[in-house]
């Protein structure tokens, strides 16, 4: 019990005893009484209202609670250089609240973002962001966990809500086959194509040229990583080649890497030449063996174009044969020049006006 209630409970006993003692012992206890309570009153109204402050520390904890981080590989063991799609995905019972995703750091890997999604998923907020992952090195691969910043009101500062960590066990690449065709290099992929647009046998003049289209396209692989492509030319054609366009397409689930090469063929001699296929060696990574693209080999022949198969040049210049006819013959009388009536009908207007307006002048003259 407290000290004022202790000094309230005194001095009602001293009441309950100035009822039943003499008047002057009874106003002597008033007194006395009175002087308590007037003491006791200044304390009661200073004591503070303590009263137990909520407890905030632990709303960002339950806030992040509310925020799971989730992340996902598609394998879990792959060869050097091998695309791994790595997923993120953020997931709330509500609205996720302002903030970020942080951008992984992978040492032994390069990283590309493929894209971001989101979606409302059974009364889910769901945010993804997926990357692909291309490790450079053997052994074990450990991806951190992947982070969520966000910012909750009551928090110092953003709240960081992270996922489990990974591992990827990385393999080294396989030798090449005995009976390859070309010293490729590493190229694992999940599919891989190579063509060439044109005909499979050409003809062209000596001094022509011809535009063949080469395009290599790898599912899996960025296209920094394609190879230049060669092609075997024979001599003596002359090859130039322009500058090669390189792009990716991305999504959800990798990227696909494009490298096409334009080439320009021309020979100054006549002659039959065959140009083989150009051959590349690559990895499949879903059947786990080599496979082999190429482009059909064909031929380009060089030969001056028979006159007979020519379409005669049309001739634009004057045909001579008739003034030759009028120079070899005799001369033609002269005759006059043939009347103009459309300088008659000139004149016979002007005549006719003439007369008009002297007419009207004659008229004038009279009333005057």
């Amino acid at each position: 019990m407290s000290q004022a209630a202790e000094k309230r409970r005194s001095a009602a006993q001293r009441l309950q005893q100035a009822s039943q003692s003499p008047p002057q012992l009874v106003i002597a206890q008033l007194l006395g009484a009175l002087m308590v309570v007037a003491s006791l009153s200044p304390l009661s109204a200073a004591e503070p209202d303590v009263r137990a402050a909520p407890d905030t520390s632990a709303e960002p904890e339950a806030a992040a609670e509310q925020i799971q981080v989730e992340a996902s590989i598609d394998r879990e063991q792959v060869l050097i250089d091998q695309q791994i799609v790595l997923s993120v995905r953020v997931i709330g019972d509500g609205p996720l609240p302002p903030g970020r995703l942080v951008l992984p750091e992978i040492a032994g890997a390069e990283l590309m973002i493929l894209g971001e999604e989101r979606e409302i998923v059974r009364g889910r907020w769901i945010y993804a962001r997926h990357y692909a992952l291309f490790p450079q090195q053997t052994g074990q691969l450990e991806i951190p966990a992947s982070v969520y910043s966000a910012w909750r009101p009551g928090a110092e500062g953003p709240v960081a809500v992270r996922s489990p960590a990974l591992t990827i066990q990385v393999l080294p690449a396989p030798p090449l086959p005995a009976d390859s065709a070309s010293k490729s290099v590493w190229l694992p992929a999940q599919q891989l194509t190579l063509s060439e647009a044109g005909a499979n046998r050409v003809r062209l003049a000596p001094g022509q040229v011809i535009e063949r289209m080469l395009t290599l396209k790898a599912v899996g692989l960025r296209a920094e990583a394609l190879p230049p492509l060669r092609v075997p030319i024979p001599f003596p054609l002359r090859l130039a080649e322009d500058a090669p366009r390189l792009w990716n397409e991305r999504g959800a689930d990798g990227v696909t890497g494009y490298r096409t090469e334009r080439i320009t063929l021309s020979s100054a001699e006549p002659g039959l030449f065959q140009l083989a296929a150009v051959t590349l060696d690559w990895w499949n990574v879903d059947s786990a063996g080599w496979e082999q693209a190429m482009t059909p080999a064909w031929q380009l022949e060089v030969a001056a174009f028979d006159s007979s198969s020519r379409r005669p040049a049309p001739d634009w210049r004057r045909d001579q044969s008739s003034d030759i006819a009028a120079t070899e013959g005799t001369a033609a009388p002269l005759t006059a020049a043939p009347e103009q009536p459309w300088l008659i009908a000139h004149w016979t207007w002007m005549l006719a006006t003439l007369g008009f307006i002297l007419t009207l002048w004659l008229l004038w003259r009279r009333k005057q």
